[in-house]
């Protein structure tokens, strides 16, 4: 057999229960200003690899890129996070030298960044004909 408790009880003691853990009552949180959800922050892996974007690399070079503040194990974060927000963290607008000239070689690279990007997931590759199209486009996104 249960005891029945009536719902007024119930509901003081989970009042005493929360004031004595230290919650706020609600009359006295409702006056103050709530504070601001901090602005999330940006937080990439980038990985850069000889070949195309459905082939296994025998090799790859990666860094982790943070902004706000700027730092990871990227060499250059201001650089590259500066121009991943005039792109808005979208890797195929990337074009930091679009007049640079680079052979006709193909020998395709592929660059990749995953992660978040100010509260967006991001998970973009982009296959470049060969290295120096993949710098003059990208910059110091993926110079590591």
């Amino acid at each position: 057999m249960t005891a029945r408790i009536p719902r007024t009880r119930v509901a003081l003691a989970a009042a005493l229960c929360a004031l004595a853990l230290g919650a706020q009552p609600v009359a006295a949180a409702a006056s103050e200003p709530a504070p601001k959800a901090p602005r999330p922050g940006a937080k990439l892996a980038l990985i850069k690899y000889d070949g195309t974007h459905n082939t296994v690399p025998s090799e790859a070079s990666f860094a982790l890129l943070t902004c706000s503040p700027p730092g990871g194990t990227h060499p250059t974060p201001q650089a590259a996070c500066k121009l991943l927000r005039d792109v808005d963290g979208d890797i195929h607008k990337l074009n930091k030298s679009p007049d640079q000239v680079c052979t006709k070689q193909y020998k395709p690279v592929t660059v990749h960044a995953y992660g978040q990007w100010y509260g967006r997931y991001v998970n973009q590759w982009k296959t470049f004909a060969n290295a120096c199209e993949a710098e003059a486009a990208t910059g110091e996104v993926f110079t590591f």
